[in-house]
């Protein structure tokens, strides 16, 4: 039955003056019901409608429930990314390459731990896991440190000099030539600016 036959029933029932009789005829079926007649055009649009209802209500709490789930992953990922970026910055303030090629060690060396032909299945099993959980981790430090180590190469390329002479010797004719070596900072040439007017 449609929602609005059911509450007219029972407005109706409780609307007459002696309540347990009208309960004792509502569930009784010698007594003749007493119901407008309605059409079933009128039940078939209420069916529909209800319908329709639930099923618009359905997609859109599966589209929340995605939205929900794609929101977390998405901020989880952001999050991790920040967090390895912050720990990469750390360490490479902290500690100098052959430290962390010191520390990390044990952790590249227990990517090829295995187990023998004749261990257990679970054995098996435990060091193929053991591999596959490492892998990830082992393969970053690696990354890590070969970036680290390019990286260290090109600024020596700019902050140290290539060669330990300034100049190089002077051939032996030319030994009664000087030379003048001129610092020309803050004399001709200024690091610092400032914009005035």
């Amino acid at each position: 039955m449609s929602l609005n036959v059911v509450r007219s029933r029972i407005v109706s029932r409780l609307n007459r003056g002696n309540h347990c009789n009208d309960f004792r005829r509502l569930f009784s079926s010698d007594v003749p019901k007493k119901e407008p007649i309605i059409a079933a055009q009128t039940i078939a649009a209420d069916l529909s409608a209800a319908a329709e209802a639930t099923a618009a209500e359905e997609p859109a709490s599966q589209n929340a429930g995605r939205k929900s789930a794609w929101r977390f992953l998405k901020y989880g990922t952001l999050a991790a990314l920040t967090g390895a970026t912050a720990g990469a910055g750390y360490v490479t303030y902290a500690y100098s390459t052959e430290e962390i090629v010191e520390k990390t060690k044990p952790l590249r060396e227990s990517l090829n731990y295995s187990v023998g032909d004749d261990a257990p299945a679970v054995e098996k099993y435990r060091a193929m896991l053991y591999n596959a959980a490492m892998t990830v981790p082992a393969k970053a430090i690696e990354l890590y440190l070969d970036l680290r180590t390019l990286v260290e190469e090109q600024v020596k390329g700019f902050t140290e000099p290539t060669d330990e002479k300034l100049l190089p010797d002077l051939h032996p004719a030319e030994q009664h030539v000087f030379t003048l070596v001129l610092d020309l900072k803050e004399t001709l040439l200024y690091s610092d600016w400032k914009v005035s007017i």
